[in-house]
């Protein structure tokens, strides 16, 4: 439990794991954001962009990808790939709407940064919980 654990600083091992959530997360921001810029404001710029989906779907496959590498199998890691899950799915849903205003795209988008964001938070809190030899091996 949280509340039986104290604050443990991040030593040689956590840091370089938290390093490669935070970079991974970083790249998945920067691609989807610049992915789906177009589509907040433009009603002409919608859903006919396969290259958008595909990006968006490697980025956040790699952040899963770099998540499941550092972080021990457990809750936190099960809530990191779900709320990237959701976030592509939600910057799919942008994509796909564009400009037509059935919702409110840019809140839409800024729901996208945000599941990026809990997902960074879950993947560190599963590294921060995890006994030492939880942790999978770096290659």
């Amino acid at each position: 439990m949280l509340e039986d654990k104290k604050y443990i600083p991040p030593n040689e091992d956590t840091a370089r794991r938290y390093k490669i959530v935070v970079a991974a997360f970083l790249a998945a921001i920067s691609v989807v954001d610049e992915t789906i810029k177009p589509y907040k404001h433009n009603a002409d710029h919608k859903g006919n962009h396969p290259e958008d989906f595909n990006s968006v779907r490697d980025v956040t496959q790699s952040f899963i990808e770099a998540c499941e590498q550092v972080c021990p199998k457990s809750a936190d890691l099960s809530a990191a790939i779900r709320c990237i899950r959701i976030s592509r799915m939600l910057a799919n849903q942008v994509i796909l709407q564009g400009g037509e205003r059935l919702c409110d795209v840019p809140l839409l988008a800024l729901r996208v940064k945000q599941s990026l964001w809990e997902a960074r938070v879950q993947a560190c809190a599963a590294i921060a919980l995890a006994e030492p030899n939880e942790l999978p091996d770096l290659e």
